[in-house]
């Protein structure tokens, strides 16, 4: 699931802020700027902030397949399940931001 996410999910981001933009050129209206800028920050963000806590907890997935954990892994791995919870808020939250923004 996560790969198939990871190769679509970019574009209805980048599409929407397209559309902002075209909205913005023949409007002028400055919120449709503020909502293309707001959506299209969800791309980096993912990339950059949260594709580091994917990669290290699906490192753990792939480890705990071929042997058994540690109890310390299971707390990274849990806290790592905590991290990605907070950081995927923020994203949901930029996103709806934007989808005010554009209302």
């Amino acid at each position: 699931m996560y790969e198939l996410g990871l190769k679509t999910m970019p574009f209805p981001s980048l599409l929407g802020t397209a559309a902002a933009g075209a909205a913005l050129y023949h409007t002028g209206e400055r919120y449709w700027l503020y909502g293309a800028v707001t959506l299209f920050s969800v791309v980096p963000y993912t990339f950059l902030v949260i594709m580091p806590t994917n990669h290290r907890l699906n490192a753990l997935l792939e480890q705990s397949k071929r042997e058994e954990w540690p109890a310390q892994e299971a707390k990274e791995a849990q806290d790592g399940m905590k991290q990605w919870v907070r950081l995927h808020r923020v994203r949901a939250l930029l996103a709806l931001a934007a989808a005010g923004l554009f209302f």
